[in-house]
């Protein structure tokens, strides 16, 4: 086991009060704090005490730090990276690559000679980005493309001459794809994002209305036609405890409130706007899935001990959340583990080692250490491979 010190990312969105809050410093920070990578991340990992990074510790021996399932079906590399976010704004409106889009389009920007740091690089590594966010606070989110009867009542609302030949469209077979695309596409963007904007923000004062929630996003991104986009998206409030899937292609914008996040090990991004950051608004039509319904909330197992469990279609990665009070808990998964101290103080056992995390800490069990419990008092959350 390794007590792990963590990189956080001062993303514009980030708050000044959340993860420092959870870790017992002095609030606000000077800068804002939007994650707190727990993970081996080529762009980020998390180091031991002494020194070494994860990244480097499990590629040296990968096999009794993963397992040897684990190896074997996902090579010398943790699959997974876990997050705390905490969004004190809206993130922009993105969307994740597959597998073999995430592959094919990393050769594609290394044999055209992009580097990894240019602002306009689209795929940092070769791997898909499905993730699951659990809450801890309430959470805002946007995700996935509402029904589109939802959609075309929303646009047709706003009684915009702009709009009427959307709402004719969102009738029509394959409607979704060319409406989301001529908005994406449009030659003056800005025009129809600020009448968009203009006649949201007539009902912000309705806080539950899909309007409201379209001009508050307007009047932190006055003119970005992210503000039409978000309105064709699924609008949900997460409350501490729920949690939400995103797989490949669906797209997605976190709006506000603090989670734990846990990931395919990628930070593979595109972006459809709410952003001053790079769109590529070709790639993100190319990977975008056009199913419209309901967003994939996912229910937790409870094994009545304190005990829960979010399981997804991805195979990378498992999230279990430990509530503990002054009772021992055992952890029914091997392979790499990261386990984050949320509340209080918890001990990690294994057959010949402990360790104390407190409120804002991790620690690294390797699948060599076998089985693991937990004490003390306080929650934590731990990120495992099926």
């Amino acid at each position: 086991m390794e007590l792990l010190s963590n990189t956080i990312q001062h993303y514009a969105w980030g708050s000044h009060e959340a993860i420092a809050e959870v870790q017992g410093r002095e609030t606000p920070s000077a800068k804002p704090e939007a994650e707190l990578w727990m993970g081996a991340h080529p762009s980020a990992s998390s180091r031991c005490e002494d020194g070494r990074t994860l990244r480097s510790i499990i590629t040296v021996d990968p096999v009794n730090n993963l397992g040897a399932a684990t190896h074997k079906e996902f090579g010398p590399r943790l699959p997974y990276l876990m997050k705390l976010l905490a969004a004190a704004a809206p993130l922009s409106i993105q969307v994740h690559p597959d597998a073999n889009q995430a592959a094919e389009g990393f050769i594609r920007e290394e044999d055209a000679g992009i580097h990894c740091a240019d602002p306009k690089r689209n795929y940092v590594d070769s791997n898909h980005k499905p993730e699951l966010l659990c809450a801890i606070t309430e959470f805002e989110a946007l995700c996935g493309f509402r029904p589109l009867g939802q959609s075309r009542d929303l646009l047709a609302g706003l009684r915009l001459p702009e709009l009427e030949n959307y709402c004719r469209q969102l009738d029509e077979p394959g409607g979704l794809q060319r409406v989301v695309t001529d908005i994406l596409t449009d030659q003056e963007p800005h025009l129809i994002a600020r009448a968009v904007g203009a006649a949201c923000i007539q009902h912000l004062d309705n806080t539950q209305s899909p309007y409201a929630v379209a001009a508050r996003i307007a009047q932190r991104y006055p003119g970005d036609i992210g503000v039409v986009v978000a309105l064709l998206l699924n609008h949900l409030r997460l409350q501490p405890g729920q949690a939400l899937y995103v797989p490949a292609g669906v797209p997605h914008a976190y709006l506000g409130g603090t989670g734990i996040e846990v990931m395919a090990n990628s930070d593979n991004v595109l972006r459809a706007g709410l952003t001053p950051k790079h769109v590529d608004v070709s790639e993100v039509l190319r990977v975008l899935s056009w199913d419209a319904g309901p967003p994939a909330l996912v229910k937790s197992h409870n094994d009545g001990a304190g005990l829960e469990q979010w399981s997804t279609p991805a195979r990378e990665f498992v999230l279990f959340r430990a509530q503990l009070a002054d009772r021992r808990l055992s952890l029914p998964v091997h392979g790499a583990r990261i386990v984050f101290c949320l509340h209080g103080a918890v001990q990690l056992h294994s057959a010949d080692n402990s360790i104390d995390i407190t409120a804002g800490q991790a620690a690294y069990v390797p699948d060599v250490d076998g089985d693991i419990a937990l004490t003390g008092s306080g929650t934590a959350f731990v990120a495992g491979t099926h």
